[in-house]
């Protein structure tokens, strides 16, 4: 009997870098997303952000579930723990930017055990994501902190960029599918990898 891998399947993503909105909404719903909890409050503030972030909201918590088997290959960059750090709410700013230490922490430790990242393609990732800054190939994106998050993505070999800014960076996933990385919502991602669901579990 033959034990191999169903080649139908699409590929497991090798690295999935958090946008960071995407770390924000794990700390804001991590009740939910972590213990399954909703309670009123969060239930209320979901409501009012609308359907697509109550949609992959839930799918967050579904992802996060599936990879508590065997982890995931999750990245954030120093650019994003800056970013949290920017947050205006000095109380929501304390909290968040520890919980994205925690990420950062989780993905060095995922480094130093090879964990859907190959070492040895470090520098190639590298100079692809310099030659497209220098040749301003993400000019077509209007915000330079997305340019800079998603080259940093690159640059550290991640072939998804997960995201919930829906009026900017998801708007161009075609262009920046082109450059060799998938920008997709969480709801997205987790379409992508549902094949391999019972695997996972």
């Amino acid at each position: 009997m033959c034990n191999c891998v169903n080649i139908s399947l699409p590929p497991l993503s090798r690295l999935i870098f958090f946008d960071t909105n995407v770390v924000q909404n794990l700390w804001s719903f991590g009740e939910f997303v972590y213990d399954n909890y909703l309670s009123p409050e969060a239930a209320a503030k979901l409501q009012n952000l609308g359907q697509q972030v109550a949609e992959d909201v839930e799918a967050l918590a579904i992802l996060m579930q599936l990879g508590r088997r065997g982890g995931w290959p999750i990245a954030v960059s120093q650019r994003t723990l800056d970013e949290l750090d920017r947050i205006s709410d000095s109380n929501k700013r304390h909290h968040v930017a520890a919980w994205g230490w925690e990420i950062a922490d989780y993905f060095a430790e995922n480094l130093r055990s090879g964990m859907g990242f190959n070492s040895s393609e470090k520098g190639i990732y590298q100079r692809y994501a310099v030659e497209l800054y220098e040749n301003n190939r993400l000019g077509f994106l209007p915000h330079v902190n997305d340019r800079l998050l998603l080259l940093d993505a690159i640059a550290l070999g991640c072939d998804v960029f997960l995201t919930m800014d829906y009026r900017s960076i998801w708007k161009f996933q075609t262009q920046i599918a082109e450059l060799g990385i998938s920008v997709m919502r969480p709801v997205e991602l987790l379409r992508h990898i549902e094949p391999w669901a019972d695997l996972l579990r």
